[in-house]
């Protein structure tokens, strides 16, 4: 069976109408971004639905979700320059300190987080969104940070049991690349073979693959890559600060799901820095 992006893999179960549908024009238009920005927030954030929590807002339940269908991929697009590919310069000058002594080359630290999603009707999608990992159906995408904790590249949604190779194959991920770079991932990424043409490194924990134990040196490094990899765990677990993104997607929000990661993404870049510019030790 075929993996391919969640919202391909999904098209039946979907449809194919759009979410651009044109608001009522004699709405004002101050009251209609004061009250997007409102729902949208409000929904990636809290368990609010607009088709439940309309009331609030004293507009109709299919106002409520127009707008936010409607406004979420125009707050993508306007967003979508926070969530940026960094120049090697500028990520060589905010290197923190505990990667400047074993890590300076390194451009960027990925790893792939997965979103509940509703259960699909199609028996194909549900086959092709469920997780083993997770046990349930997902929606699985890619976050690459810089070492000083910037999102530089969120991946669009692909399908639950898409492996973390395939997603870094196919993401577009390895255009970002340039001859030189050192990417740090956790050790399920098995991707050595993709990154070699490129001239890429991959740093990534020791693991004991035909050798009783790992070595001394083996243990040291594995240390030392696990104590600064953390950080981009630490930025998926801002993403999931968004409800959307740690509870349960609705059916009926998947279509907009690559925009909603781009807002949030976006949204997190906005925060105060994660990593600060101090030395760790090797202890």
């Amino acid at each position: 069976m075929e993996i391919t992006e969640l919202d391909t893999t999904l098209e039946s179960e979907l449809g194919t109408s759009t979410s651009s549908e044109k608001l009522p024009e004699a709405i004002c238009i101050f009251n209609v971004l004061e009250a997007s920005s409102t729902v949208g927030t409000q929904y990636l954030e809290s368990d609010f639905l607009p088709q439940k929590d309309h009331t609030r807002f004293g507009i109709s339940s299919g106002l409520a979700c127009k707008i936010f269908n409607s406004w979420i991929p125009v707050l993508a697009d306007k967003l979508k320059s926070l969530t940026v590919w960094l120049p090697r310069e500028v990520i060589k000058d905010c290197c923190p300190e505990s990667f400047r002594v074993n890590y300076t080359r390194t451009t960027c630290i990925i790893d792939c987080a997965e979103a509940f999603m509703q259960r699909p009707t199609n028996l194909r999608s549900r086959g092709e969104t469920y997780s083993n990992y997770k046990s349930r159906n997902t929606a699985k995408y890619l976050v690459g940070i810089s070492p000083h904790g910037q999102i530089m590249f969120i991946s669009k949604a692909f399908s639950g049991r898409a492996s973390d190779k395939f997603i870094v194959e196919k993401s577009g991920f390895m255009h970002y690349l340039l001859p030189g770079d050192e990417i740090m991932a956790d050790r399920g990424f098995t991707i050595d073979d993709l990154l070699f043409p490129l001239r890429v490194t991959l740093n990534i924990p020791a693991f004991t693959k035909n050798k009783p134990q790992l070595s001394a040196e083996d243990v040291t490094t594995t240390k030392r890559i696990a104590r600064v990899r953390i950080h981009v765990e630490r930025v998926i677990r801002r993403l999931k600060v968004f409800k959307i993104l740690s509870g349960t997607v609705p059916v009926s929000s998947l279509k907009l799901f690559n925009d909603i990661l781009l807002v949030c993404s976006a949204l997190v870049n906005l925060r105060l820095d994660l990593i600060r510019d101090t030395n760790e030790s090797d202890e």
